[in-house]
């Protein structure tokens, strides 16, 4: 929780400076590539990241690197106001939209994608009510606090029977930062 707190604290820093939000960005763009070879995400993907924080970096990456039209969920009104305010001065600006938003309850039924930020709490909350209210098809991406990594073992292995795993070395770890989760298409699994 304390880096969750610290990064927050940074980002609202950072925000009202361009130059250190691309500075600052250069940290996610080798961890946006590697989900986004994981996921397949695409221009034609609508994706949604919970717990956008007031520097959306992985969103702008998400944009940048594919061209998908990205929302962008805060429950933190202050967070939501300075990631306006980035994506405004942004290339991407036309393509992320930035919520207001719980993502323990937002209509999930348009998106083929959703990225549940490392910072999202409460997160296994967040993850229940992606996986029972994302359409079939849809794909999940998790970073998961390291702190927990061994608990959300136990819940991902719980839930195996309902996941597709993509890759399927370590219970549906998919690299070494972040989890991919697949709804089913077919009604049976």
């Amino acid at each position: 929780m304390m880096i969750a707190v610290c990064t927050a604290i940074l980002e609202r820093f950072l925000a009202p400076w361009p130059l250190a939000v691309h500075v600052y960005n250069q940290y996610y763009q080798g961890l946006v590539n590697r989900e986004l070879r994981l996921t397949k995400i695409s221009s034609a993907d609508r994706v949604l990241c919970i717990g956008g924080g007031p520097v959306p970096g992985t969103a702008l990456e998400i944009v940048a690197q594919t061209g998908a039209n990205v929302d962008v969920l805060d429950c933190d009104p202050t967070a939501v106001r300075l990631a306006r305010r980035v994506v405004s001065r942004h290339k991407c600006k036309g393509k992320v939209q930035i919520f207001r938003a719980n993502g323990c309850d937002f209509d999930l039924s348009q998106y083929t994608l959703v990225h549940i930020a490392r910072q999202a709490q409460p997160q296994s909350e967040i993850l229940n009510h992606a996986w029972r209210n994302l359409p079939r098809g849809a794909r999940i991406i998790l970073r998961p606090p390291r702190r927990d990594l061994h608990d959300l073992y136990t819940c991902l292995t719980n839930r195996c029977w309902h996941i597709n795993c993509i890759l399927r070395n370590h219970n549906c770890l998919a690299t070494h930062s972040s989890i991919l989760l697949s709804k089913p298409l077919d009604a049976d699994a």
